[in-house]
């Protein structure tokens, strides 16, 4: 996982047809788990590009996007949100989450 900033998101989401984007803030525990938590979900198989933006230093992607609190998982196509997930129950639920776009990226590499 790689944290932008948010002048980078448009040049981010421009770029990939499918972007997934962990919002959080720094001083939240909430997130520093789920962060923790998705790490492990990503280890756990092949490559996929997820960038991490602070909600702080992005008020305005936050409005956009309409996050609603943090942290937050959001799958962009377009540069438009198609789905949010704000429950980290578990490493296995993130990962069944994410599994269908490792399988989409793995076949358009």
């Amino acid at each position: 996982m790689r944290e932008i900033e948010a002048q980078e998101i448009p040049a981010v989401s421009a770029a990939l047809e499918l972007a997934v984007f962990f919002i959080h803030t720094p001083l939240c525990g909430t997130c520093r788990l789920a962060r923790r938590m998705l790490d492990i979900a990503l280890a756990a198989g092949p490559e996929l590009p997820v960038y991490a933006v602070n909600a702080n230093t992005a008020p305005q992607w936050c409005r956009e996007w309409r996050v609603e609190s943090v942290p937050c998982l959001i799958l962009l196509s377009g540069g438009k949100p198609i789905r949010k997930r704000y429950r980290f129950g578990s490493v296995p639920e993130l990962y069944h989450w994410l599994k269908p776009l490792r399988l989409w990226s793995e076949d358009h590499e």
